[in-house]
């Protein structure tokens, strides 16, 4: 049957390849209301119009069509995969960002560049093969591009070595494959020693022949002149940009300023600009000022705005190492609204040695409180820096006789006194440390006070007072004159027990804890206060409830019936720290981890939290250096890969107070190394069309530590149904083979692919099998589109030399992928386009034959 109609749960597909369609107005679409898979290659359509909203639609397939324009494309919210290889396009204007979309195929049209389409943050692979790119003007951003397929144009075929070093300059190091051949580190390693400004400068146009040896200062120039040219040929802009320019260094700590001048009425202008209609009227509207946004990025030019960064000047921090910076400037009109925008790129920033630049103690010197270290750090990222603690002699000119006494364990950024500390001073050694493993020169701070024991001076019989810093997590001591005479029973709730022997000179005393139930503006008095479960000790550690509340303490004695209370100052958040840090998970490769911790410190904020990985071989070395980040792994939960087999995960956690106070980085270790899991196989496909004489080839993600001879085998079978599969017929010669063309003798039938995933070791995974759809006769067969009468110059050169292309090239569409490539899996429920599994029988396909001349003769 040419229409194939198969309903799996909710899913649909509909199949209208080869039946000379020519648009889509009046296909009746509202027979299929959760449409998934749309199939139209090889008709005579022009144009999207009359395709509606499809929201459940995730493969449409409208190649070999005379499509000229993407006008009336819809965002289609689910669509994963796009094919428009061998129309009449000439333009991606009207292409959309679309969420979910893949895998896009422009393969054999007219292309000369990508100038309007928009980003497409999910897009894993792209098929451009056979048009005419001369550069990469115009591209937009691909963050999650892995395969590109540029062989057929000459920005490629001309110069390879500088086209591909562009393509990864444009797309940044996640590409993984240029037409069938790997980014190789060399290439990689190459776009790192040129400015992250190049990939920007790439889109604008520019080509390695413009480039000279200061590539900065050429991107820079090319760049300003770009933006110079575009906005004064735009309509009704009343001002000209004249310059642009950036003053300062670009190193950590730098201030860097950005200065935009402006020519409006023969006048420069540089912070605001003139709100007066141009004098001859004939300009449109008036500029009143300039608006600024201060951007990071990375290769490839993906940049993102940093938080109040809104000024033209702009300090550079520590998070900006390594990365450019970014300052748009947007003309605001007297209305409010934006006008025009231009922007200025910077250096790559440059990280200082890791330095510390503070170091205080902070917190009560009094038995049983907890003193913390305040750092600060310059220097690209802080990693696991290092403190000690030591005890030392009041005054620093005694330490030459008494050095002063490292203390055991205190190697934290916080610190709790204990009473072998008392009369003495406190010192923290702090080492700051950056995550490459790079250690800078330590730093001292010295309490000039001696620690003083908890106890307060003796007191009057009918005086209370409480000890401690009144912050949480730091404990609280509630002193009185008799205190020997207290007995910490229940809380006041319950009734007292009875001694055993009475005394008769001492009174019986019991304490409660409370916590303020309104703001802390109001007068204790006034106050309602709430029980504290639970908090009956003369020592209360203050928690995370307690923040923004004061306390009260009441000490009752029973015998004479009265009662004394003491009310604290309000209780502040204590500093930022992780408890209990563990990373819970099994070591195996494909088995989720998640790194969890008990947050101390106010409200948790947006803290930072980095996965790395480390050789088991190196792990009982001191050295930092063969710690290696894991790329993108930043959240709470990290799947190991194949990649991590054999080594130890580790989880830094840097707590950040929602006030933006840092703490200091804890550091979980996995107990065990990643082992491989059992081998298995995700996204078994087949890549190609299912025609006599084309090139098949299969695309699998392989999990289970490294991959050894996997075992595969081509198999004919009569049809995709579980009993043919099982009695197919192996294709002599394909052992092992994962690419094979189909044979007249395969015409009619089903090709099945059988893989075996092995591991190294030579454990053999669950056998999978992926079927192709009936396999056709030759390409010949296979409507060529006709002439677009609509199309510039159509009897130009370059239109004839395309229109030889495509004959040249209708065996070479998209061609499939490596057969070593494995990329990511593209969705483990959605079926390509070329591998789709027929399994209706002879009955439904015959119904489905009927249903599809009812659907055409609407058309």
């Amino acid at each position: 049957a040419v229409v194939s109609t198969q309903s799996t749960g909710d899913s649909l597909r509909l199949n209208l390849n080869n039946k000379n369609v020519k648009s889509l107005e009046n296909l009746d679409f509202k027979s299929f209301p959760r449409l998934e898979f749309f199939f139209l290659r090889g008709n005579r359509i022009r144009s999207f119009f009359g395709l509606p909203y499809l929201s459940f639609l995730k493969i449409l397939d409208v190649s070999h069509n005379t499509i000229d324009s993407l006008e009336f494309l819809p965002v289609l919210p689910n669509l994963k995969e796009l094919y428009l290889g061998s129309n009449s396009l000439t333009s991606l204007v009207g292409l959309n960002s679309m969420p979910q979309l893949e895998i896009l195929s422009v393969s054999c049209n007219e292309l000369r560049n990508l100038k309007g389409m928009q980003d497409q943050p999910s897009l894993l692979a792209l098929f451009l093969s056979s048009n005419l790119l001369v550069d990469f003007e115009g591209w937009p951003l691909f963050p999650s591009l892995e395969t590109l397929r540029l062989a057929g144009n000459p920005v490629i075929d001309e110069d390879p070595t500088h086209g591909r070093l562009c393509a990864v300059s444009v797309v940044g190091p996640g590409l993984i494959r240029i037409d069938n051949k790997d980014v190789s580190q060399a290439e990689l390693e190459t776009d790192e020693q040129y400015p992250i400004i190049l990939s920007t400068a790439f889109r604008d146009g520019i080509t390695f022949d413009d480039l000279d040896d200061d590539v900065y200062k050429c991107c820079h120039n090319y760049i300003v002149n770009k933006q110079m040219q575009r906005l004064n040929e735009t309509p009704n802009v009343p001002c000209q940009l004249v310059e642009v320019e950036l003053k300062g260094g670009h190193s950590e700590q730098d201030v860097i300023s950005a200065e935009f001048l402006f020519k409006c009425e023969d006048h420069i202008h540089r912070d605001e600009l003139p709100s007066t209609p141009n004098s001859t009227g004939s300009r449109g509207y008036r500029i009143g000022t300039l608006a600024y946004q201060w951007f990071r990025g990375s290769r490839g030019g993906h940049f993102s705005p940093i938080m109040d960064a809104i000024q033209n000047t702009y300090t550079i921090s520590q998070e900006d190492a390594g990365l450019a910076l970014k300052c748009v400037c947007t003309t605001i009109l007297p209305d409010g609204s934006a006008g025009v925008e231009v922007y200025v790129i910077t250096h790559d920033v440059i990280a200082i040695s890791p330095t510390a630049t503070r170091v205080t103690i902070e917190g009560d010197l009094i038995e049983g409180s907890r003193v913390y270290a305040k750092t600060g750090y310059v220097g690209g990222t802080e990693g696991p820096s290092m403190f000690q603690w030591y005890r030392a002699q009041l005054h620093p000119d005694e330490d030459e006789e008494n050095p002063p006494e490292p203390i055991n364990d205190a190697n934290s950024f916080e610190y709790t006194i204990t009473r072998e500390d008392i009369g003495h001073s406190l010192i923290v050694v702090y080492t700051p440390v950056r995550n490459d493993g790079i250690t800078g020169n330590p730093i001292t701070a010295r309490t000039n006070q001696a620690i003083v024991e908890a106890m307060a001076p003796a007191l009057p019989d009918s005086d209370i007072n409480v000890s401690g810093s009144f912050v949480e997590n730091s404990p609280l001591v509630v002193h009185l004159s008799d205190l020997d005479n207290v007995s910490l029973f229940t809380p006041l709730s319950m009734p007292s027990p009875k001694p055993e022997t009475p005394h008769e000179n001492h009174a019986q005393k019991r304490i409660q804890w409370y916590r303020s139930s309104g703001q802390t503006g109001e007068t204790s008095q006034e106050m309602d206060w709430i029980l504290i479960e639970g908090a009956v000790s003369i020592e209360y550690t203050p928690s995370y409830q307690d923040i923004g509340y004061r306390l009260k303490v009441e000490v009752t004695n029973e015998a004479e019936q009265s009662q004394r209370s003491f009310v604290t100052p309000t209780i502040s958040p204590g500093p930022p720290f992780i408890e209990s840090l563990v990373n819970e998970g099994s070591p195996e490769e494909g088995n989720e981890l998640t790194v969890k911790g008990d947050y101390y410190g106010g409200v948790e904020g947006q803290s930072v939290i980095h996965w790395y990985r480390r050789d088991k071989r190196n792990a009982n070395t001191e050295g930092e250096a063969d710690f290696h980040e894991i790329p993108g792994a930043n959240e709470t939960k990290y799947t190991p890969t194949a990649e991590d087999v054999g080594c130890y995960v580790y989880a830094h956690y840097t707590p950040i107070r929602s006030d933006g106070m840092v703490g200091k980085t804890s550091v979980v270790k996995l107990q065990d190394f990643i082992t491989p899991s059992h081998p298995k196989v995700e996204g078994l496909l087949i890549v190609g069309d299912p025609v006599v004489a084309s090139e098949l080839i299969t695309r699998y993600k392989y999990i289970g530590g490294e991959e050894g001879s996997s075992k595969y085998l081509w198999l004919r079978a009569n049809s995709s149904s579980p009993s043919d599969i099982e009695n197919a017929t192996p294709i002599p010669g394909t052992e092992n083979k994962r690419v094979y063309f189909p044979t007249p003798e395969d015409q009619g039938k089903v090709l099945v692919f059988k893989y075996s995933p092995i591991r190294e070791d030579g454990v053999q995974g669950e056998t999978k099998y992926v079927t192709t759809q009936v396999i056709a006769g030759s390409k010949e067969n296979v409507v060529v589109n006709e002439p677009n009468n609509n199309a510039k110059e159509s009897g130009s050169e370059h239109t004839q030399q395309v229109s030889e292309k495509k004959k040249e090239n209708l065996n070479k569409e998209d061609p499939p992928l490596h057969p070593e490539e494995s990329p990511r899996q593209v969705d483990e429920h959605s079926n390509s386009v070329v591998s789709e599994v027929e399994s209706q029988s002879a009955h439904e396909e015959s119904e489905a034959e009927e249903h599809s001349d009812s659907v055409v003769s609407e058309v």
